[in-house]
């Protein structure tokens, strides 16, 4: 059984890191300028109810992918796909923010951010799957 420190990982989950920290900043900073302290107002086409959900979405599955991330290089997965799949997450999460930024209705890069979230999603646990049943 090989383990191995996932130091590709490491890289893309600093800069998730980064990112999540301007996501963050983002929503206090509206938060700020609508004086609103908690939730958001209810028109979805309102910049905060948009911010708070590109937060909440980075929230929801980039932790989750990085962990999958992680195992999958512990487990001895090759680093330029390590890379691979990390460069796809944070180009996913980019045109996830800047097609919820641009609009509230669907927009090309927010379902190009969703595909590759989702595939990421499924391509890391089902090789998982595969590498926990053969190991």
């Amino acid at each position: 059984m090989l383990l191995l420190l996932p130091k590709v990982t490491m890289l893309y989950a600093g800069l998730m890191g980064i990112m999540y920290f301007l996501l963050t900043a983002m929503v206090i900073k509206l938060r700020g300028a609508t004086k609103t302290g908690l939730g958001h107002e209810s028109d979805p086409s309102s910049a905060l109810f948009r911010a708070v959900r590109i937060h909440g979405n980075f929230s929801e599955f980039v932790p989750f992918i990085l962990f999958l991330m992680a195992l999958d290089e512990m487990s001895g997965r090759n680093q330029l796909v390590v890379h691979a799949f990390g460069f796809a997450l944070l180009i996913a999460r980019m045109c996830h923010y800047l097609g919820i930024k641009k609009s509230d209705k669907g927009s090309p890069e927010r379902m190009i951010g969703a595909a590759t979230t989702f595939t990421l999603l499924i391509t890391l646990s089902v090789l998982l799957v595969i590498k926990g049943i053969l190991l």
